[in-house]
Parts: structure tokens; sequence; C-alpha cells
């Protein structure tokens, strides 16, 4: 398992301006080449989008280890 102070951020997507299913189609790109301790930084814009990310992670099986919302924006941080 991956803890959060282990984790070594492997890159920093802005997804903000992402329409819809956007959002996921670079992040499935940036997530597949995570190695093991490795995260992804998103940012993301409304709550229906950090509710699709969340249900996309669950489903490849990778892990959710950070949400924090700032104003209309949501942080997450995912790992392998």
């Amino acid at each position: 398992m991956v803890e959060m102070d282990q984790v070594k951020i492997y890159k920093e997507l802005d997804l903000t301006s992402a329409g819809c299913a956007g959002p996921l189609g670079e992040l499935n790109q940036v997530a597949n080449d995570l190695k093991e301790g490795e995260a992804v930084k998103v940012i993301l814009e409304g709550k229906e989008s950090k509710l699709l990310v969340e249900s996309w992670a669950k489903k490849k099986g990778f892990k959710v280890l950070d949400v924090k919302e700032e104003g209309k924006k949501y942080v997450m941080l995912i790992a392998k």
C-alpha cells in the first residue's frame, strides 16, 4: 500500500478546462505511466468531475490518496 509521505509526484495535471469526459483521456495516459510509489496530482473543476475521476480510479485499480476542495476546484492525488 502506498502511503502519502512515500509518494513522489510524477506529474501535475490541470484539467479545469477539460470538458465532460476530457479529464479521463489525459489522466488515463499519465496514470498508465505511473510506477509504484508515484502519484499524479490532478486539479479538477466541479463536483461532477471529481466523482467521475473517483469512479474511474476505483474501476481501473488506482488509489485516491487525497482530495482537497479549494473553492470550486478539487485537487486529487492518485497513485497506482
